[in-house]
């Protein structure tokens, strides 16, 4: 028995047929199929029930599925730890942001705290989405999160830094395009297009718009600015989204809106229960005090 075959085994379980847990797995079905039975031949009993392509466990199958299930926990566990510990011992912070964040706010901050502290670091810092953020804290792979806050993830713990201006973009010839400043109540004759509604931004923007006038027509549409962008041009369009250097290569009209500042709030997030080292510990006081 091998490391391997109790993926596998995991992933038949999962899937419940040979074809699809062979595709996730990167492997041929034939492949699959010789691995499930050699770990029946090892355990001398019968794992699964074959009926065409399909399958079911069998009493012994669901005993091997939850040892199986336990094994690669532990195992995927252990390789964090691991790579965390090497972190520390190797004096690197690991932080994760979303985009708007990665361009100014999150290489002033690293040039401050290098300025200030004799400990000096090696930052690896990439770009990602909130949800992926929130994800890799949970499981320790990054120590810091530049992201949005989302209320079902009491393990990590929020800290406001800042708010991002929320506005209005439209062509240049659009009749909304000669306002410097709108109301809600001008967006009511027009499709409105934001970010969409599985990210945390863009559940709170069509949140927000909708509890002020319920009749607004609004869409997510897009997982960032310069995908809104696009289609507001392409379409003759009207989006509501952050405003920053992304749009600054768009040919568009930029409009203020009357929305709450804390439509769109940046937080530091990181996971307490994950050791941190002195370096750790500086940053997150250091973004403490912002």
């Amino acid at each position: 028995m091998n490391l391997n075959q109790l993926y596998y085994f995991k992933e038949l379980a999962k899937e419940r047929q040979f074809s699809k847990a062979a595709k996730n797995l990167y492997i041929s079905q034939p492949s699959l199929s010789n691995s499930i039975k050699s770990l029946e031949k090892e355990l001398n009993c019968q794992l699964i029930n074959r009926n065409g392509g399909q399958i079911t466990l069998t009493e012994y199958g669901k005993i091997f599925c939850e040892a199986a299930i336990t094994s690669i926990n532990s195992i995927e566990k252990s390789k964090i730890d691991i790579a965390n510990c090497k972190r520390k011992e190797e004096n690197i912070i690991k932080i994760a942001s979303i985009p708007t964040a990665m361009s100014s706010y999150l290489p002033r901050i690293i040039s401050e705290y290098k300025q200030n502290n004799k400990i000096q670091p090696k930052f690896y810092c990439y770009s990602d989405c909130s949800n992926n953020i929130y994800q890799n804290l949970e499981e320790g792979k990054i120590d810091i999160g530049i992201c949005s806050k989302k209320s079902d993830h009491p393990n990590l713990i929020f800290l406001p830094l800042y708010n991002e201006e929320i506005i209005v973009i439209t062509r240049k010839d659009h009749p909304l395009a000669q306002y410097p400043r709108v109301l809600l109540t001008y967006l009511l004759p027009y499709h409105l297009i934001t970010y969409f509604p599985q990210t945390s931004i863009g559940k709170k923007i069509t949140s927000t718009l909708l509890n002020y006038n319920s009749n607004l027509s609004i869409a997510g549409e897009g997982n960032d600015e310069l995908s809104l962008a696009t289609q507001v041009l392409a379409n003759d369009g009207v989006g509501i989204v952050v405003n920053n250097h992304f749009l600054d290569s768009f040919d568009i009209a930029k409009i203020k809106i009357n929305l709450p500042k804390n439509t769109r709030t940046v937080f530091l997030a990181y996971n307490p229960k994950v050791k941190m080292s002195q370096s750790i510990q500086l940053l997150i006081n250091l973004l403490r005090k912002k």
